[in-house]
């Protein structure tokens, strides 16, 4: 073999090799995509969905929207019944604004949709724990719209303050989104809820991880008063994670301590 057909040799040795590195990098890529695809959706789109429909919630819901929902919430609980098993039974109202205590209804999360929005009409006002950084909309039902965004009231005719105030939320992957920030819930932590009249302060003395059918955690107890935050424990859903606290006092917005109505209420 002479010199110009080895170069000649060496020259088509080198285009296979690029054709074949050219064909495994394409080959790759939907692969490499696909196994982003899904981490990227929880630690940087969901999050970011979330936190914008919040801010919506937050600079443009009062205390009139709030006023003005339990007087329509009131209406609706007034016109409705239950069945034989002691559940609700859903009015065509309650279907028509997304109103729903049926947690067959509940999905899972594989996604937050891009459009997710807080259901003005169902809003309720803000709950929010400064130790965890945790500030989310309350939003009343369990529809999976309310749970792509916020916290979720678990039964109807709730009033803070009263009873056994029970709201639910999502665990997603990213630490800091949505009932996430739970898992590092300690006791002694203050929980706040506000309707952005009075805020309702209340203390953390119980977390544990109980069965999903242990639904007893979130009936009222006689003579007590408290708030009952409920998450699965695991992404995988199969127990649930229990945050509740004791009510401590209620104090009007104007009186609460300036710092945090600044941080957390708007």
């Amino acid at each position: 073999m002479n010199y110009h057909e080895l170069i000649e040799e060496n020259m088509k040795k080198r285009k296979k090799r690029k054709s074949m590195i050219i064909t495994v990098v394409v080959m790759l890529i939907p692969a490499l995509l696909l196994l982003l695809y899904q981490p990227f959706n929880f630690y940087l789109k969901d999050p970011h969905i979330i936190k914008k429909a919040q801010a919506v919630a937050q600079e443009n819901y009062d205390e009139t929207t709030v006023d003005n929902n339990e007087q329509w919430l009131e209406s609706i609980w007034k016109q409705t019944s239950k069945n034989s098993n002691g559940d609700l039974i859903e009015t065509k109202e309650m279907a028509d604004n997304n109103l729903t205590y049926d947690w067959s209804q509940v999905k899972f999360i594989s996604s937050i949709p891009s459009n997710a929005s807080v259901n003005k009409s169902l809003y309720r006002g803000q709950l929010f724990i400064p130790e965890l950084n945790m500030n989310l909309p309350i939003v009343e039902g369990v529809s999976n719209e309310n749970l792509y965004t916020g916290a979720s009231t678990m039964k109807p005719n709730m009033v803070l303050g009263k009873g056994n105030y029970s709201v639910a939320g999502h665990l997603m992957p990213d630490s800091n989104t949505l009932f996430s920030p739970l898992k590092r819930a300690e006791k002694g932590m203050y929980i706040y809820a506000t309707d952005k009249k009075d805020v309702y302060i209340y203390e953390i003395e119980q977390i544990e991880y109980v069965d999903p059918s242990q639904i007893e955690w979130i009936e009222d107890e006689e003579d007590k008063t408290l708030i009952t935050l409920v998450t699965c424990g695991t992404l995988d859903g199969v127990n649930r994670l229990i945050v509740q606290g004791n009510f401590i006092k209620s104090q009007s917005i104007d009186s609460f301590e300036q710092e945090l109505a600044d941080s957390y209420i708007h």
